[in-house]
């Protein structure tokens, strides 16, 4: 089975990734308890509080 996990996320959180983002891996957290493995390749996506999804990414390590 395939499928994303859809996190709410900070506005103040997204507007400073699009200024300091260069590529590479980024940090963030979460209170959901969803359980997942480095090498589930289950996609992360990003959606802010008007409904818009605004990235992705997936889990590189814990």
């Amino acid at each position: 089975m395939v499928y994303g996990i859809i996190y709410h996320t900070d506005k103040g959180w997204l507007d400073y990734l699009k200024l300091n983002y260069r590529g590479g891996e980024f940090n963030f957290w979460t209170t959901r308890t969803t359980q997942l493995n480095v090498g589930d390749h289950i996609p992360l996506f990003f959606k802010t509080g008007d409904g818009k999804i605004v990235g992705m990414g997936e889990l590189v390590r814990k």
